[in-house]
């Protein structure tokens, strides 16, 4: 076992510590289905901003997985929807999570041709 290995439900029910969050909404009277992979596009944007800077990012569902209350505290408006959330601070030594799923060989999921 890992002696720095923290509780991961722990952790993420304290949003990974992150010390603050972005949210990310969408309009849904504008909503089309690109809107949501512009979202997503936007937040990997966001993400490697964030890096660029020397900040770590983590995009969650935990972030956004009460939206009630998150309404609560934030002034979003109803006619938005709120799409994604990224923690963003600085990187630490200790290890959240050490699951390492089994994957299939490449050449098994995927052919290129000439």
């Amino acid at each position: 076992m890992i002696e720095n290995r923290i509780n991961f439900g722990q952790i993420s029910n304290d949003l990974f510590n992150a010390p603050v969050v972005a949210f990310l909404f969408l309009t849904i009277e504008e909503f089309n289905p690109w809107s949501a992979y512009d979202l997503g596009a936007f937040g990997e944007n966001l993400m490697l901003a964030a890096s660029d800077a020397g900040l770590a990012s983590l995009p969650a569902f935990e972030f956004v997985k009460y939206p009630d209350t998150l309404r609560k505290y934030l002034p979003v408006p109803d006619k938005d929807l709120i799409g994604m959330g990224i923690g963003l601070g600085y990187a630490s030594d200790k290890k959240v999570n050490d699951f390492h799923s089994s994957r299939a060989p490449l050449d098994e999921m995927m052919k290129i041709s000439e």
